[in-house]
């Protein structure tokens, strides 16, 4: 027997699927929210080449 679709969760659809960033996309708001480090920070990694 094969489950019916869209498969329910709880009573409730699964979240939509969003397609990955594109790289470099959140580097940025990684680099404040997770790493902590400024924004004159994030320029001179960037200035120094950091992101590539």
């Amino acid at each position: 027997e094969q489950l019916p679709l869209p498969a329910y969760v709880n009573g409730e659809l699964p979240p939509c699927p969003t397609m990955a960033p594109e790289v470099g996309e959140n580097t940025d708001q990684v680099m404040t929210e997770v790493l902590g480090k400024s924004a004159d920070d994030i320029a001179a990694l960037r200035a120094g080449g950091a992101f590539g």
